[in-house]
């Protein structure tokens, strides 16, 4: 099963990138324009900038005032300025911040990210939102139920229903009918199914795929008159298939398909220090909940105070601790450069710390060794590495103050420690 799904994507891996590589031209055409791709509904582009571009974000950032945005360069060996931690603390303080949709829509300067987004390396460069990515993978399945019906109908399976005890109930009930077949081909009353059946409207026909599926392995839909009733049953036709180990194949690949998987972009962001001071709240997308759950729980945020007000163990406090973190799925890191702009970028609250590092490590101009401090003052040693942004307590918002340790001989004339072309992200005011 695992070769043919490989074989069957690696095809479609082929077709994107000659899609990726851009329409064809003549060898006489000019081609020295630059190609520009866009994405709606984000802030981010992902396009090579110019020499001219670069030049000019370089004036940009020459032309902020560094010495009263932040911190100066020896300043990172103090502790954190009254001023520096009011803006820390405006951005932790989303951590009691519920959303909706619709406000969201009334005040979208405030919010610190327009959403998240993912990439899908299967299908193609595009930078969507998680629905946006479902409605497209669901496309492109269905897209190749002409060429590959049964093993696209078991990814559907898995795919586009989105209960996952549903869908392993489907494939257990599925793969028992073929098994039964397998196992006994001579057996009539295993090669027809009732579509009235209660079960089966309930555990399989409810299932996005399942029909298609049963088609593939050689079902077929009839009309039978049993007593004077006519009834539609699903007939298994071996005449339908190339031979029994054909369904066994398929019964595999029911029982493997996987999850078409996205990777979360980052969502790079470049921010002047007075937008983070105002870009402080997290859309719906972070939570883990639903807006009419967020409602319920601020109904709660009496109690919950109530409850703060008492006496607690320090276990007491960092159980509550966690499951006030447990409310989101994502978490916004922001780094703080000494020139006083901050570099955003979106993890999941289970990524590792490490991630965090290669974020930071991957937007810098040049190579330089660097701490990442914390509002208080605090570094991270080589064991926190491998600790999840969720077990580093750094959810759903946090800024980290980033802190040269070394810089080359060659570098000491650079204003920015940023890229050109992601400083030339930065927003306008």
């Amino acid at each position: 099963m695992a070769d043919k799904l490989q074989k069957f994507f690696k095809k479609k891996k082929l077709e994107i990138k000659f899609k990726k590589a851009g329409p064809g031209h003549r060898l006489d055409e000019d081609t020295s324009k630059p190609m520009v791709s866009t994405k709606e509904n984000t802030e981010v582009s992902r396009i090579e900038p110019s020499d001219e571009a670069k030049q000019a974000a370089a004036a940009a950032l020459a032309r902020l005032e560094i010495n009263s945005s932040g911190p100066s360069f020896a300043g990172f060996n103090k502790p954190v300025t009254s001023e520096t931690r009011k803006e820390l603390e405006d951005i932790n303080n989303t951590k009691s911040t519920y959303l909706t949709s619709e406000s969201l829509k009334k005040d979208n300067d405030t919010y610190a990210a327009s959403g998240v987004y993912f990439r899908c390396p299967l299908l193609g460069p595009e930078i969507l939102s998680k629905s946006e990515w479902k409605i497209k993978i669901k496309k492109y399945l269905y897209e190749q139920l002409e060429k590959e019906k049964g093993l696209t109908a078991c990814l559907i399976i898995r795919n586009c229903n989105a209960n996952v005890d549903k869908v392993n109930a489907c494939i257990e009930i599925l793969s028992k009918y073929l098994q039964n077949i397998i196992n006994n081909p001579q057996e009539e009353k295993y090669k027809k199914i009732r579509i009235s059946n209660k079960i089966f409207q309930d555990k399989v026909a409810s299932i996005e795929g399942s029909l298609e599926f049963l088609e593939a392995v050689g079902f077929t839909k009839q009309q039978l008159s049993v007593n004077d009733l006519t009834d539609e049953v699903l007939v298994f036709l071996e005449s339908n298939i190339k031979d029994l180990e054909y369904l066994k194949m398929l019964v595999d690949a029911l029982q493997n398909a996987e999850i078409i998987n996205l990777e979360l972009d980052r969502n790079v962001q470049v921010l002047q220090p007075s937008q983070a001071g105002r870009k402080t709240k997290l859309p719906d997308d972070f939570f883990r909940y639903t807006p009419e759950e967020l409602k319920k729980e601020q109904q709660s945020r009496t109690e919950l105070a109530q409850i703060q007000q008492t006496l607690r163990t320090k276990a007491m406090r960092e159980k509550q601790e966690q499951k006030e973190m447990k409310k989101y799925r994502y978490a916004l890191i922001r780094i703080r450069f000494p020139e006083g702009i901050f570099l955003q970028g979106t993890f999941s609250i289970y990524e590792k710390y490490e991630y965090v590092i290669e974020f930071v490590k991957e937007n810098l101009s040049f190579n330089c060794n660097f701490l990442l401090l914390t509002e208080l003052g605090k570094t991270f040693n080589i064991n926190d590495y491998e600790k999840s942004l969720f077990e580093l307590r750094l959810v759903p918002a946090t800024v980290l103050i980033f802190q040269p340790e070394s810089i080359s001989s060659n570098n000491e004339e650079i204003t920015t420690y940023i890229r050109p072309d992601i400083a030339i992200l930065m927003q306008n005011l």
